[in-house]
């Protein structure tokens, strides 16, 4: 006698382990992340979650960020060799061919933290990191060239002492910032510096001030009287 056999009933507990496992292993990578995230955000990020390469002064110039982090911390040292410049575009979107994955990470990364022997920040190193609140400024920090934070949510900043030059759109199009310290070492601030700064109502004048142009502080929080202060103590005011 030929007895008939549910098939159906033997797949489904069979689905259902297939979707246990699935989910078991999800979660482990989900946790897995969560925890090395932790990590490497209160130690610092392995090297190879950056490309780099050896400048000319000696140090290190992190050229891009590979890691799935959305908090980042940039180590200090790398093959035994102190980080010094992040360089063009390294972390930010620059007009440079990426990865959708890439967009991504770039446009959601939201705090930054740079070691104490970063010296320079370079052209669009960290432009639309959209989601980007925050991030600490190292003493050691003397250049911040063009469009360095373009585009961030950054809603307060200080520069150190030593500084001397604020890049064309430097913090362009940022407009959460509503206010930044300046050292008095800074001697020039270049076009557009803060250009549609909407939120920025606080800011100091540096004593050493030489040189500014008139369009800096276009489209923002700021008082004419402010402004004026500006032009009032440069030596040379460029249209």
């Amino acid at each position: 006698m030929i007895q008939n056999v549910d098939v159906s009933a033997e797949k489904t507990p069979r689905k259902k382990k297939l979707k246990f496992i699935v989910a078991a292993v999800l979660l482990g990578i989900i946790v897995i992340y969560i925890v090395s995230g932790a990590l490497f955000w209160k130690i610092g990020m392995p090297a190879f979650m950056f490309k780099y390469e050896k400048n000319d002064k000696g140090g290190i110039t992190i050229t891009d960020y590979l890691g799935p982090y959305l908090y980042v911390h940039i180590p200090d040292k790398i093959d035994g060799v102190e980080v010094t410049e992040i360089g063009h575009g390294s972390i930010g979107y620059e007009l440079l061919p990426r990865s959708e994955y890439e967009r991504f990470i770039c446009n959601n990364i939201c705090m930054v933290r740079l070691p104490d022997t970063v010296e320079k920040i370079g052209y669009c190193a960290f432009n639309e990191c959209y989601k980007l609140n925050n991030v600490n400024i190292p003493s050691s920090l003397r250049e911040l060239e063009s469009c360095a934070f373009a585009k961030t949510r950054i809603k307060e900043i200080e520069l150190p002492e030593g500084m001397t030059k604020i890049g064309y759109s430097a913090f362009g199009l940022s407009g959460n910032l509503e206010k930044i310290t300046l050292p008095d070492s800074i001697e020039e601030i270049d076009t557009w510096a803060f250009h549609y700064c909407v939120s920025l109502k606080e800011i100091n004048v540096p004593d050493g001030l030489k040189k500014i142009h008139s369009d800096a502080f276009d489209h923002n929080a700021l008082t004419d009287e402010q402004k004026q202060a500006f032009y009032d103590k440069a030596e040379e005011v460029i249209d």
